[in-house]
């Protein structure tokens, strides 16, 4: 034992990684789904996992004056199409524990682009989300809709539509729905097709990194964006309240084309993939103040950042995936995503080709069609293995993986789809090390009839809540339970599954002590507050002291966890 002289003593249960396979008993629960429908079909492009089991889901309705539905329940009407724009409205939808709505925010007047919906995030007390919008012709502006029905319009109407030109939002409201700023990055008008937001993350600190490519001059408040060539990824930081902070692009002598697919951020911590296109020959660029040398194809990439990194205009790492082509001279490379995992990286794609590191081939296809790519990196985005869907899956062709869930050292949990009708979108078990699957612990999440397309998920590992989003055009089974909902123009289907206690870490239902020590999971480790100054000891089950800090009200402290070891759910705390 410490010195009987501490004030106060913490125990918190940790739990090693070892253990066996989860048993098939141990599948995901489907909870509920949610329908979302217009006359011209819905998608979503973004969801997210929040507190207490809600859920966000972010996308586009396609109407002509028609209404956008909930489980067909109207959520608004959409506008009739001005000349010959398309109407793409937005929407946005919060859904509580239970599935039922808690309030939405929708466009009724812009063309929201459903392929450059960047993202939404719950972080602190706010909801954050950007996307682009093509602006109408004559008077007619842009505008956001939010749950108290206050409309706010944003951009410039043009003299025709040949003029309409792309305007890129971040938007920070309140978990109500309520608007609190819009902050709007302009591209030139007449420019059709000059801008795109690709991705979106909320840092620790209150940074906001939002991810892009640009084409033309982007004005955002009184700075300026000017991309050296046509196509150019750009990392830009905003502050709390949404103004502009700096932002880098790529450099080199040769640019190509670049772009972004994925952004995420954990703690302080900022996750990046994207892809570079060569115009035939390989280049040598620098990104974030990094190095590296594409193929003379698609070349994809992933890359970590602090906020204070960023700030710097650097990453702490990039990793090239280089793609070579076919026999054929085919190749792809479709949604990358960088996850982190425990003391590793996990990087998933859709792929056709030979992917190689460093000079050394990682993964290959064998068939025309696309495959599902995962690779395994340390924590600084060193190359460790790597798997594809062909050899994972031999009753079923796999046409992609999507991402990974992992809280356990020795597991990982693959999130996929596939074009097989039994399989769908799945959940399926990894060896973290060796990449093998254990086909007693995988589960079709949702299928249906047909190849599944626009699969996206979100993830709470506090929580334990996995919410996936597929885009059916025929009636879906979900978990084997046979939904009754219509199917009609390609519906979103929207839903909520419980993980085992194997997919959860977080500490729950923490016992309440004497003198009120709290303790909550947060990245990396848990956080212990006192409301008066006391000195606190953390242990594991063997009686090891983890740590020993002081910690107030004013002043919490945060305990990293031990290298294989989290914070098991419902774990007890007791104060000496």
């Amino acid at each position: 034992m410490l010195n009987s002289t501490l004030k106060s003593l913490l125990t918190v249960a940790l739990v090693g990684m070892a253990g066996s396979a989860m048993a098939a008993d141990n599948a995901p629960v489907f909870d509920w789904a949610n329908y979302l429908q217009s006359s011209g079909g819905t998608i979503m492009e973004s969801i997210a996992a929040g507190k207490n089991g809600s859920s966000y889901w972010m996308g586009a309705a396609t109407t002509n004056g028609d209404a956008v539905t909930l489980n067909g329940e109207a959520l608004f009407t959409g506008e009739t199409k001005v000349g010959t724009a398309s109407t793409n409205n937005f929407v946005l939808f919060k859904a509580a524990a239970d599935g039922s709505m808690m309030w939405n925010i929708h466009s009724t007047s812009g063309d929201f682009t459903p392929t450059k919906m960047a993202a939404v995030v719950e972080s602190g007390d706010n909801v954050y989300f950007a996307t682009t919008v093509r602006q109408y012709t004559a008077d007619v502006k842009s505008n956001l809709v939010d749950s108290k029905g206050t409309v706010t319009e944003f951009g410039d109407p043009v003299a025709n539509v040949a003029d309409r030109y792309y305007t890129g939002i971040v938007v920070s409201a309140t978990k109500d729905g309520v608007i609190n700023w819009i902050t709007t990055i302009n591209g030139p008008e007449g420019e059709k097709d000059v801008l795109a937001t690709q991705g979106l993350a909320v840092a620790e600190d209150g940074t906001i990194v939002l991810v892009g490519q640009a084409s033309k001059a982007l004005t955002i408040g009184d700075a300026t964006l000017t991309p050296a060539a046509e196509k150019q990824a750009y990392v830009m930081l905003l502050d709390k309240d949404g103004k502009y902070v700096s932002h880098f692009m790529p450099t080199g002598t040769t640019l190509g084309a670049s772009s972004f697919t994925y952004a995420y951020a954990e703690g302080d911590d900022i996750y990046f993939a994207g892809k570079v296109e060569p115009d035939a020959e390989a280049l040598t660029l620098t990104f974030g103040g990094k190095e590296f040398t594409t193929g003379t194809t698609h070349s994809a990439f992933a890359a970590k950042a602090s906020a204070t990194s960023l700030k710097d205009g650097k990453f702490d790492w990039l990793t090239c995936f280089v793609t070579d082509p076919m026999a054929d001279g085919k190749y792809t490379f479709i949604d990358g995503k960088t996850i982190p995992g425990v003391d590793c990286v996990w990087f998933t794609a859709q792929f056709k080709g030979s992917i190689t590191m460093n000079g050394k081939t990682v993964a290959s296809t064998q068939s025309a069609q696309n495959e599902g790519l995962l690779i395994k990196m340390t924590a600084e985005g060193a190359f460790v293995n790597g798997t594809v869907s062909r050899v994972d899956f031999t009753d079923a062709y796999i046409c992609g993986y999507e991402g990974v869930l992992q809280t356990q050292a020795d597991k990982a949990y693959v999130y996929g789809y596939g074009m097989n009708a039994e399989v769908g979108i799945f959940l399926r078990e990894y060896d973290a090390e060796t990449l093998a699957p254990n086909k007693d612990a995988d589960w079709s999440l949702a299928s249906f009839n047909g190849m599944p397309t626009g699969n996206i998920y979100a993830y709470n590992k506090e929580e334990g809540t996995l919410f996936a989003y597929t885009r059916p055009n025929k009636p879906v089974s979900a978990m084997g339970v046979e939904q009754t909902q219509t199917i009609t123009n390609w519906t979103s289907f929207c839903g909520k599954y419980t993980l085992s206690e194997d997919l959860k870490s977080g500490v729950e239902n923490v016992a309440a002590v004497a003198d009120a020590v709290t303790v909550k999971a947060v990245a990396g480790g848990i956080e212990v507050a006192a409301p008066e100054a006391t000195v606190v000891a953390v242990y594991d089950l063997a009686g090891r002291v983890v740590a020993v800090v002081s910690v107030s009200a004013d002043a919490p402290a945060t305990v990293a966890l031990p290298a294989g070891l989290y914070f098991a759910a419902g774990a007890k705390v007791a104060v000496y």
